[in-house]
């Protein structure tokens, strides 16, 4: 008899594992109740160019079911008979995380495959990306958000000259995402972009946080902590190379408003 399906809580996220899942993970947020809906049905992994879950008794899949534990399933199916299709932003099919997910034509999928996750998928063997990037769906504000989080110094507050760690840019609708995505993914093998073409309807950014008095053992430590807040340390270098962050998890942030930049 096959074992249950293995939860593991970490963070906002619940981890899903199954024997049958051939060592694959499937994700979605942390609600309980959700969680009490997926338990009740056996999700079979579906092989194939984007692996997901779906049930047989229920005839959906995964990410199905979580929108339409959202929005209501008649509500999904709608708008799917409508032309459009169930988009996950990082192009993971087993990622069914509530900000993962949104509902998109089907020409601006195709359109995202060809440019967003071809030039991703190229930019995977990129050793030291200048920044990272990062897009969620915030259904409750009907908002995406994009963070960029710096692993260099490449972009500079004009008014005090500090480094800024990370921006997060927020857009009303996929067609004024797109340009900026595709135009912060083309240029980051540049090292560098110009925030003010970005077309975000507002641009949070943070400065990065100066640590001084590093000791001896800490200089190449990749994490520092101070006053119980843990920092990334991007001057460390293990075996002469300096770290990099890959991904980051969805954030809310205090900064300065990336037009007093300009």
């Amino acid at each position: 008899m096959p074992r249950p399906m293995e939860i593991t809580e970490i963070g906002d996220v619940y981890e899903l594992k199954r024997d049958q899942w051939r060592g694959n993970t499937a994700r979605i947020s942390n609600d309980p109740k959700l969680l009490e809906e997926v338990r009740k049905y056996t999700w079979t992994y579906s092989e194939g160019k984007h692996p997901y879950l779906r049930c047989s008794k229920l005839g959906v899949s995964l990410h199905e079911f979580v929108l339409g534990h959202i929005y209501g399933n008649e509500n999904v199916k709608q708008m799917l008979a409508e032309g459009n299709i169930i988009e996950h932003l990082d192009n993971n099919g087993l990622n069914c995380t509530y900000e993962n997910l949104h509902i998109l034509s089907e020409d601006l999928n195709k359109t995202k495959a060809f440019s967003i996750d071809k030039k991703n998928k190229e930019d995977d063997s990129m050793p030291y990306p200048a920044y990272v990037l990062d897009v969620y769906y915030l259904h409750n504000k009907k908002q995406f958000q994009m963070q960029i989080f710096m692993n260099d110094d490449i972009l500079f507050d004009y008014q005090t000259g500090t480094a800024i760690e990370m921006c997060i840019c927020k857009y009303t609708n996929f067609e004024e995402l797109f340009p900026d995505w595709f135009y912060l993914l083309y240029n980051r093998i540049m090292r560098t972009f110009d925030i003010a073409k970005l077309h975000a309807s507002q641009t949070i950014c943070k400065q990065r946080t100066m640590i001084s008095g590093l000791s001896p053992d800490e200089i190449n430590n990749q994490l520092i902590i101070r006053d119980g807040v843990l920092y990334i340390n991007l001057d460390a270098k293990v075996n002469g190379v300096p770290p990099s962050v890959r991904h980051t998890a969805l954030r809310k942030i205090e900064g300065v408003d990336a037009k007093t930049m300009e």
